[in-house]
């Protein structure tokens, strides 16, 4: 259960105006704190901070972010972040947060925010406006990031082996009946088995988002942004194709009547991508629907809402459902 603690004092400097403006000179001139805002919360005796800071450097507003993230925030992602910041992308709209400094001893990174909205704010009928015209931007952040080498680990399956088996023990504590049991245990097994399958086969790793949803997809005046590469690694760059289908699903989900244009905004998404990269087309689209129905168990777990007063099951079961046809379609 999350819940919200005093900001510990080990963390107070996050909270000290006077250090955070001398900290804050070392990469502005002259800055003044106009607002700044710090919360902290526990899950499971692990905690997250998240501090804003907005400032003053001469006539500009600049944002700043702090972030402890639940097992602590590692270096790796900062490093990350300063790599594909100084990066020379072919895209120049593909905008990156820009990284400032990483606290070693408080395991917190800080970084000047991109000013916009993510896409998972955005509903309806604007959302999918934003999606068909931005949708060639999107598929190229993809292809660039493939080409990149930045210090990232390689993926951890057993990590999200572990994260799976947590997921299909929730949706069992809430499905009782044997047609949803049966489902679940055939989606998960299939899925698991070809997880591995793929990863063991793997030939060539590529650097991955690896969270690549519309909650961290940012919308700054016609321009698109990504922030939060904590999950980053190296592993088949068709995983983070697969994750946005599934948000695409999400939206399916959420507006039964816009099927047509979300199938649209798929079709050009999926054509510009294999466009220039013609080998891929071999295990193309059954590799693309298992990574689509991993992102929907994911969603199932997240629509659920397991924690809250009030469950979604009929919304987590149409996830599950949606996942285990993704699956049967690339077996017949």
């Amino acid at each position: 259960m999350i819940k919200k603690i005093v900001l510990p004092p080990k963390y107070s400097i996050l909270k000290n105006r006077g250090f955070l403006e001398n900290f804050f000179s070392k990469f502005y001139s002259k800055p003044k704190i106009l607002n700044l805002k710090v919360s902290s919360i526990e899950m499971s005796g692990n905690l997250k901070i998240f501090g804003e800071y907005k400032i003053k450097e001469k006539n500009k507003i600049k944002k700043i972010f702090a972030i402890r993230r639940f097992s602590g925030t590692k270096k790796e992602e900062f490093e990350i972040l300063k790599y594909l910041f100084n990066f020379k992308f072919k895209e120049p709209k593909f905008l990156i947060p820009k990284p400032l400094f990483y606290f070693r001893k408080e395991k917190i990174i800080i970084y000047e925010a991109l000013e916009g909205v993510s896409l998972s704010e955005i509903k309806g009928r604007y959302l999918l406006k934003i999606l068909k015209s931005k949708i060639k931007d999107i598929s190229a952040i993809l292809i660039q990031l493939k080409e990149t080498k930045p210090p990232a680990k390689i993926y951890n399956l057993e990590a999200d082996l572990k994260k799976f088996e947590i997921f299909e023990n929730v949706l069992n504590k809430y499905f009782k009946e044997k047609a949803e049991r049966g489902l679940i245990k055939e989606l998960f097994s299939k899925a698991i088995e070809k997880r591995i399958y793929y990863f063991k086969n793997l030939r060539n790793f590529s650097f991955c988002h690896n969270d690549f949803t519309f909650g961290n997809l940012i919308y700054q005046k016609g321009k698109i942004g990504l922030i939060d590469f904590s999950s980053s690694c190296f592993s088949d760059h068709l995983f983070d194709l697969g994750k946005f289908l599934g948000q695409l699903d999400y939206i399916l989900y959420l507006n039964k009547g816009f099927e047509k244009e979300i199938f649209g905004i798929e079709e050009v998404f999926k054509d510009i991508y294999l466009k220039n990269q013609p080998s891929l087309r071999e295990e193309f689209e059954e590799k693309v629907s298992l990574y689509r129905a991993w992102a929907d168990i994911e969603n199932s777990i997240f629509i659920l809402g397991a924690q809250e007063k009030k469950q979604n099951k009929e919304g987590s079961f149409w996830f599950l459902e949606r996942a285990q046809k993704l699956l049967k379609n690339y077996e017949e």
